[in-house]
């Protein structure tokens, strides 16, 4: 870690313009940098809200898009770091600048797999394009499933778990955020579509 870096993450804010709004790609980079400096892998960084309709100076400065996340590296070395503003290139140059801070193993794949759906399933149930909770609960199934399948290999009795053990992953740093929407959308519609799975 070089000590003269000096990280800004911008992120989409919320209703009073400050809090972290509805946008789980600003939550997953939130998440990853949160598990880096926790663990002393990168320097202490500044959040920056931005509301799209009113963005700040220092995101405007930048010559950014009206786009969040968005991440800037400043250092005094290399002057010329230019900020970035897709949540999969920030999340890469996190990883390749920062390594480390997240588990890395053999259920990644698997993970990945289960969890590739289950979003726009919620999402086609929310925009009423489904009719019934029917698909989503599936793909929620497969995703307990998978749960399980870690837990009956882990050995561990802190009794955290996450999508591929005890610690988590880069795919529980994008699946977290979604899945916390699912769990506040289906906190109103309870009772009316859903027979929930134990993840909400």
């Amino acid at each position: 870690m070089s000590t003269k870096d000096k990280v800004t993450l911008f992120y989409k804010a919320g209703y009073d313009d400050k809090c972290f709004g509805a946008c789980y790609q600003s939550q997953r980079v939130l998440i990853l940098s949160e598990l880096k400096f926790s663990k002393h892998l990168m320097p202490e960084f500044t959040c920056i809200p931005v509301n799209i309709s009113r963005p700040p100076d220092s995101f405007q400065r930048l010559g950014l898009r009206l786009r969040v996340p968005a991440l800037h590296i400043q250092n005094e070395l290399d002057d010329k770091i230019e900020p970035i503003d897709v949540a999969d290139d920030i999340v890469s140059n996190l990883q390749s600048r920062f390594p480390g801070g997240v588990i890395s193993n053999h259920w990644e794949a698997q993970a990945e797999n289960v969890t590739s759906n289950f979003f726009s399933k919620f999402c086609y149930l929310i925009r009423g394009i489904a009719k019934d909770s029917q698909h989503l609960e599936q793909e929620l199934s497969l995703i307990d499933e998978h749960l399980s399948n870690v837990a009956s290999e882990s050995d561990d009795d802190t009794g955290l778990l996450f999508l591929c053990g005890n610690q988590m992953s880069l795919i529980d740093c994008e699946v977290l955020p979604k899945l916390h929407q699912v769990r506040v959308a289906a906190a109103s519609l309870k009772g009316k579509l859903f027979t929930f799975s134990k993840l909400l």
